[in-house]
């Protein structure tokens, strides 16, 4: 910032602040980001962003033998909400290609939206019967299971997408109320750690992992957590008397002390305050 703030170029200020050039770091940059992205490149990732209505159909017409093309104006119509204009686009990318994964995967999603999930389980067991696997094929699959109250495939899809893209939050909370509902306390646990670390700026999160640490009586690893739930709650009531209890359980009286003074600044309901004044005034004695 001071080189620029001096007015030299910015090829200049890479090579005087960091020795290399910027082509160098654009080149260092796509190395690191291929290595970010590469789960990418061996599972189906379907068609997302397609533009305008205008512009796909456009190049649909152009392309009338692709059934790529004519898919992602179905995409773009069901979207729009043209659910039928998106199903006769599906129905011409069909007849030219019924196997594109692209037709398979969006035909699974319009069945699904139409209130048919066996008809949709098929489309993906035939997309996963041609090897055309990823995150989103598992996600959709987990909704379809979910649909038709079929709680094996949905784990067993969820857990496939979270190993997919471990990066994504969707199919941990989807293994988090699995969980709770199996009464798996310690997967539990373990999926709110890894949520914590994926949404670092979610205050609930850190709450509610705060408190099944101190339900544990788990009181380390309550305050490893309490130490980041602070910052991300900074006025919760319930997150600075939580971590609170856990300094005092391990020993740390004076930070007790002031958590529990800095709870009684935030709001709360008057019966916890009372109980938390109580609880300040045992630690001061």
């Amino acid at each position: 910032l001071r080189l620029w703030g001096e007015g030299k170029s910015t090829p200049e200020v890479f090579q005087g602040a960091l020795g290399i050039a910027p082509a160098e770091e654009d080149k260092r940059f796509a190395t690191s980001l291929d290595g970010t992205l590469a789960r990418y490149a061996s599972q189906f990732v379907p068609i997302s962003r397609t533009g305008s209505i205008e512009l796909v159909t456009e190049l649909a017409e152009r392309e009338p033998k692709s059934a790529s093309r004519q898919a992602a104006r179905a995409l773009a119509l069901f979207r729009a909400g043209h659910a039928d204009a998106a199903e006769q686009a599906l129905e011409a990318a069909r007849a030219l290609d019924a196997k594109n994964p692209d037709v398979r995967f969006l035909s699974a999603r319009l069945l699904l939206a139409k209130g048919g999930p066996a008809e949709a389980m098929k489309e993906l067991r035939a997309l996963l019967g041609e090897d055309h696997d990823g995150y989103d094929v598992e996600m959709l699959l987990a909704e379809a299971a979910d649909a038709l109250h079929d709680a094996p495939t949905r784990l067993a899809a969820v857990q496939a997408a979270s190993r997919f893209d471990p990066t994504q939050v969707e199919p941990l909370y989807a293994l988090l109320k699995l969980a709770d509902e199996r009464n798996d306390a310690n997967g539990a646990v373990d999926l709110l750690e890894r949520l914590a670390r994926l949404s670092e700026h979610d205050a609930s999160l850190y709450r509610e992992l705060l408190r099944r640490r101190l339900a544990r009586h788990e009181f380390p690893d309550a305050v490893r957590v309490g130490e980041s739930a602070i910052y991300m709650d900074l006025l919760g009531f319930q997150t600075h008397r939580g971590f609170a209890e856990a300094l005092a359980q391990t020993g740390d009286k004076k930070r007790a002390i002031f958590e529990l003074e800095s709870a009684l600044l935030c709001q709360a309901e008057e019966a916890d305050r009372a109980a938390a004044k109580s609880e300040l005034a045992k630690l001061k004695r």
